[in-house]
């Protein structure tokens, strides 16, 4: 059924314009489209502003350092931040952390509290390295396609080294396993140094058994047997 005259041309000066397959045309001018486009980019910053200064108000109570929403916002923008914004920032920033790690299957030692990664993370320089490159070793391990009892074996292997001082990545825990018994490690481990890899991973072979270590963290990062020769890659170490 066509449509009436009347409709037809009010449809005709509008600012609806169809194409020949019917399709909606956007008629509108550049700077209309912009415009648009940028009082919806605000809309979106005011309510993650908002968002952001109500858990602020929360945090700090009847303590909190901007009283109004207005104050809060120029103050986010200022080059000259106050220490109390500063602190609230960075508390946002470890609260993004802690809720990140604790979702971590069988990260034992991941920190209990936001207080607690905080105080570690700011006061305790060696420790909190130790604990970024637990995470990432056990959230390593979790990722692989071995069975629940391997990688129930790889997590317990992994912190029974770990109360000695010593650290594995998911690839050296990988390695050692199905290779190495503990008494061979140990015998290895408690040498010294004799190589050095090309790339700068320092590497402690004896009896055709080889550990390799990241020269930056001391992580054990692959175990080696039965090599009879020396890597052409290998440097001896002058002992």
């Amino acid at each position: 059924m066509e449509a009436p005259e009347d409709v037809k041309e009010a449809i005709k000066n509008s600012k609806i314009k169809y194409d020949k397959q019917g399709n909606l045309v956007d008629v509108r001018y550049q700077s209309d489209i912009k415009g648009y486009a940028a009082w919806q980019a605000g809309n979106r910053q005011l309510n993650r502003e908002l968002l952001e200064y109500n858990r602020m108000k929360e945090h700090y109570g009847e303590n909190a350092p901007y009283k109004t929403l207005g104050a809060f916002r120029r103050a986010r923008r200022s080059d000259n931040l106050s220490p109390k914004f500063k602190a609230w920032r960075y508390r946002q920033m470890d609260q993004n952390t802690f809720e990140r790690w604790a979702l971590v299957k069988d990260f034992r030692n991941c920190p209990q509290t936001l207080d607690k990664l905080q105080e570690i993370k700011y006061n305790k320089v060696e420790q909190w390295e130790l604990l970024k490159r637990e995470r990432k070793t056990v959230s390593d391990i979790n990722a692989k396609q071995w069975t629940k009892s391997f990688h129930d074996k790889a997590i317990d292997t992994y912190y029974h080294f770990r109360e000695y001082g010593i650290e594995f990545t998911d690839h050296g825990i990988s390695r050692l396993l199905p290779r190495m018994s503990e008494a061979e490690f140990w015998n290895i481990h408690n040498k010294l140094f004799n190589y050095v890899q090309s790339d700068g991973r320092l590497v402690k072979y004896y009896d055709t058994k080889a550990l390799i270590y990241s020269q930056a963290t001391g992580e054990i990062v692959s175990v080696i047997v039965d090599r009879k020769n020396v890597r052409e890659d290998w440097n001896e170490i002058k002992n």
